[in-house]
């Protein structure tokens, strides 16, 4: 078998399985103008009802000049549509907290494009419910973004495949640099790109970038203060105090989704299921007492999904109040071995990913229903209920062979 990314894939898989569910979806969109009526402001999820609010907005604002953006992406018609009336009324389109996905259609819409000193702009490939997935992208060995991998480029054919020839087409008429298109189309419609600003500026997909930060904003805008005061528990005070550059990170993450439109408890789980998958890698180098009690956790996660029928695993699961409270409690469990992981001074040698694939490959490749192997791709409903019983029977294996397994999992997290 082929080792490395189909096991890598895998591993994602299985985790995803384990993770928390969660229904962190914005609410409605907000719109505004300033008392000037010189500037629009946008926060929130692209959809036909943000859509409706902004033409109402934008057609009773016609001398506006500006439009600030915040979202985290949406419908991508809802997104062209919007992108009309930005071209139709020339306005400029800024960025002062985040702009991802479907958002960057309306982004590619002004002449004038600029982003604020703290701002993050995401790319991705378009989702195409009719198409099948895209295959999986090799990573560039010379390219990392502010952490964030930026993949090779993808086929001749994938553009028009996978249904990307309309964003390749906005923002090739935007002036947008060819490889760069290239590079924001190849990143898997579940995954996002986000460029250095600089590479923002260089490829033209900003015309400028702003020194400082806004000084006046919607009536809705939110502090970091305030944004960050909901940061509490060990695996915060952990982040904290162990890394504070991290604990900046984590910070900003919070101030951009809570003015992206999100509430805070959605803004939160968003922010935590982001800095659990940056540590559960870091877990694979951890000391066996560790490992044992993470899985135990997440085998723990599993158990709860199979007793309430893999609700966990469905679009928009709404917890009952007593699953809420047992997803609290293992989320709390999860954060305390999290903030132990930080605090370690000593840590093991990582394991080879030759080791961890050979053990994949022997004691997992071959579970699955139907005979069919857990590498074949499927959708994420099926992904997550396979991940939850793959996670049960890891843990159901004596104590060596677990913490072998799953410490196989987690290095290719």
């Amino acid at each position: 078998m082929t080792k490395g990314l189909g096991i890598a894939a895998l591993a994602l898989v299985l985790m995803a399985g384990g993770a928390a569910a969660r229904t962190a979806e914005p609410d409605g969109a907000r719109v505004e103008a300033s008392a000037d009526g010189a500037t629009l402001y946008f926060a929130g999820e692209i959809d036909l009802a943000g859509y409706n609010a902004f033409h109402a907005l934008a057609t009773a604002r016609r001398g506006a000049k500006r439009l600030v953006i915040s979202s985290p992406g949406g419908e991508v018609m809802a997104a062209r549509l919007m992108a009309s009336i930005v071209n139709r009324q020339h306005l400029a389109v800024h960025v002062e907290h985040l702009c991802a996905s479907a958002c960057t259609i309306v982004l590619m819409a002004g002449a004038d494009r600029s982003m604020g000193p703290a701002a993050r702009i995401g790319f991705h490939q378009s989702y195409v419910a009719a198409l099948p997935p895209p295959p999986a992208v090799k990573e560039s060995a010379d390219s990392k973004i502010s952490g964030n991998p930026r993949p090779a480029q993808p086929d001749a054919g994938a553009p028009g495949l996978f249904g990307d020839a309309m964003m390749r087409r906005i923002m090739a008429d935007a002036g947008v640099d060819t490889d760069f298109i290239g590079h924001a189309l190849a990143t898997p419609p579940d995954d996002m790109w986000y460029p250095a600003a600089d590479e923002l500026l260089a490829a033209k997909a900003i015309t400028r970038r702003e020194a400082a930060g806004l000084v006046a904003g919607p009536s809705w805008a939110i502090g970091r203060a305030e944004a960050t005061a909901a940061l509490t528990g060990p695996l915060w005070d952990a982040l904290r105090h162990h890394r504070p550059q991290q604990w900046g990170e984590a910070t900003d993450d919070m101030w951009r989704q809570r003015n992206s439109g999100r509430t805070t408890g959605d803004a939160l789980a968003i922010v935590r299921d982001t800095w659990v998958n940056r540590l559960m890698h870091e877990a694979a180098r951890a000391p066996d007492p560790l490992v044992a009690r993470l899985l135990d956790v997440e085998a723990r996660r599993s158990r709860q999904a199979r007793a309430n029928g893999y609700r966990t695993c469905t679009a928009n699961y709404a917890p009952s109040p007593g699953e809420a409270a047992a997803d609290a409690a293992v989320n709390a469990s999860e954060d305390a071995v999290l903030a132990d992981l930080l605090a370690l001074t000593r840590w093991k040698k990582p394991m080879s990913e030759d080791k961890a694939a050979d053990l994949i490959a022997t004691h997992l490749f071959d579970y699955g229903t139907g005979g069919q192997s857990p590498f074949a791709r499927s959708t994420e409903e099926r992904d997550c209920r396979e991940g939850t019983r793959i996670l049960e029977r890891i843990a159901a294996q004596p104590e060596k062979q677990r913490l072998r397994l799953f410490r196989a999992l987690l290095t290719f997290y």
